[in-house]
């Protein structure tokens, strides 16, 4: 799985009302296989992070997401998932994706809501050699890869008074968008 482009979008778009990236992939020979035919494939994804099996998914209610894998879903939408799940571990309370087919057969596009553009796209690319390295049977430390995501979280964060600067905006209904990487804001 290979992905060929990350685009970010800061505010109302195409996508969603919400801030969300999309990010291209190529998954391969890997669209040929649906989840359910891959072996232990979903008991190590779920065991690595049960917190997936909260997630809603289409089917709209808590769970969904865990019956999508074992009635067969693809690997892009998988990836969706844990992305999602990803920046849930990090403290960042983002729910909304999406994965559709872009060009039969194999190039996608993924969606995924995102409150920390830099450590969301840090996500993504993990998620996507998480779930390379699960189909490939390759060990990883899972450990390891949260606490360099938990890194780049805190390194790209708000500082405490800007934080609290940019909920009091969005709790009133002002307009708030980060200019670049810093700890500057546009009110309005």
């Amino acid at each position: 799985m290979q992905i060929q482009s990350i685009q970010c979008f800061a505010g109302r778009n195409i996508h969603s009302h919400r801030p969300v990236i999309k990010v291209v992939v190529d998954i391969g020979e890997l669209y040929k296989s649906p989840t359910k035919d891959m072996g232990d494939f979903n008991d190590r994804l779920l065991t690595l992070f049960p917190g997936l099996g909260k997630h809603f998914c289409s089917k709209g209610y808590e769970g969904g997401f865990v019956e999508r894998l074992k009635e067969g879903t693809y690997i892009a939408h998988v990836t969706e998932h844990l992305i999602i799940e990803l920046q849930n571990l990090l403290g960042y309370e983002v729910n909304y994706g999406k994965t559709r087919v872009m060009e039969e057969p194999s190039l996608y596009y993924i969606v995924f809501e995102y409150k920390n553009r830099k450590c969301a796209i840090e996500c993504a690319r993990s998620a996507i050699n998480i779930i390379c390295n699960l189909v490939d049977n390759i060990e990883f430390d899972v450990d390891k890869i949260l606490k360099n995501l938990k890194a780049i979280a805190v390194e790209t964060e708000l500082g405490p008074s800007t934080a609290a600067i940019y909920a009091e905006a969005q709790k009133r209904g002002i307009s708030v968008t980060r200019i670049g990487e810093g700890s500057i804001l546009r009110l309005g």
